[in-house]
């Protein structure tokens, strides 16, 4: 019987070792994005999870859009903490995975989406979020089943995607080890003192020639995609089950349309006080905010660091109104 017991307990042992074994190999062998090499997906992720439980009250969400406009320190001020969980490409797919998986280890009052890539994909299938980038934004999610349902879900929706490579990413990195640098072994990220809790500011400035939208109510509505609405409403309805204030957010574009707006207002109106849209392409709110799309914007798409302060400043300050 000591035999017996001696054997299982070595053998449970070597199991465990493996299993170490293999978990930091998969975490080496994967890419890291961290601070100065682009949108910092790797320190965002990994952040996040270093956090304290339990200790923001509002966590963003969204595309790049929303990774360079939603700057925490900047909510800061206003006694809001916040995490900003965007990266780039994330589609609403994505944002309801990462909002789940976010909601194991936080309870905030408040979470504002971007919901710049609600219209921009085929009927049938989540492009253009590239399938690298859509496993970058999973890449760093813990093992969990809302993981394997989250790579699950977006294999059957992208067959670029391998299930096999997004749980085991020895099979896509295997060939990496050439490539390993100090960063690749690095655990700890929130100790960067670059750490900007998810937000990457941009630098460029100087795009002329945007009008924002003179909102015309007799418009017609358009029709998002469907697999992006559908995540859209699992997410409202995820809010409203946690009792979470959700906020929708547009953010200055060259390329939002009369139509997207009216389509996002009718959404949000349909689902009361819990849910608010705030538009920084409509006139009304554009001028509230003092935007000057040729100095505060990056590109077309993308604020850059000064109209990252107007875009949370407005939001904080809409927030501190309502009782």
């Amino acid at each position: 019987m000591k035999k017996k017991n001696f054997f299982l307990i070595r053998m449970a042992v070597t199991i465990i070792v493996l299993l170490a074994v293999l978990s930091a190999y998969f975490y080496v062998i994967k890419p890291k994005y961290v601070y100065g090499d682009g949108f910092p997906t790797t320190s965002t992720f990994k952040g996040f999870y270093e956090s304290k439980r339990n200790s923001y009250d509002l966590l963003f969400l969204g595309s790049s859009h929303g990774t360079c406009a939603f700057d925490p320190k900047v909510m800061d001020e206003y006694d809001i903490s916040s995490y900003n969980l965007s990266c780039e490409q994330q589609n609403l797919f994505t944002s309801y995975y990462w909002l789940k998986e976010a909601l194991k280890y936080q309870k905030p009052q408040t979470v504002v989406l971007d919901v710049y890539m609600l219209y921009l994909f085929d009927a049938d299938s989540m492009k253009p979020t590239t399938a690298n980038c859509t496993r970058k934004a999973f890449d760093f999610m813990r093992l969990s089943p809302n993981k394997i349902s989250a790579c699950i879900n977006a294999k059957k929706v992208d067959k670029e995607l391998s299930l096999t490579s997004m749980l085991f990413p020895n099979v896509m990195y295997h060939t990496r080890w050439k490539e390993l640098s100090s960063k690749d072994f690095r655990i700890n990220f929130s100790d960067d003192p670059n750490f900007l809790r998810g937000f990457y500011p941009l630098e460029g400035q100087g795009v002329e020639g945007f009008v924002p939208i003179d909102v015309d109510y007799e418009d017609e509505t358009v029709n998002p995609n469907p697999l992006m609405l559908e995540y859209l409403f699992k997410i409202m309805k995820l809010c409203d089950e946690k009792g979470i204030k959700l906020v929708l957010v547009s953010t200055p574009t060259g390329f939002e349309t009369n139509s997207q707006h009216l389509t996002m207002w009718s959404l949000a109106s349909f689902f009361g006080n819990d849910v608010d849209f705030i538009d920084f392409n409509t006139k009304q709110v554009y001028e509230e905010c003092g935007y000057d799309f040729s100095k505060d914007n990056n590109d077309d798409d993308h604020a850059n660091k000064y109209g990252a302060r107007k875009i949370t400043e407005y939001i904080a300050k809409e927030l501190k109104s309502q009782p």
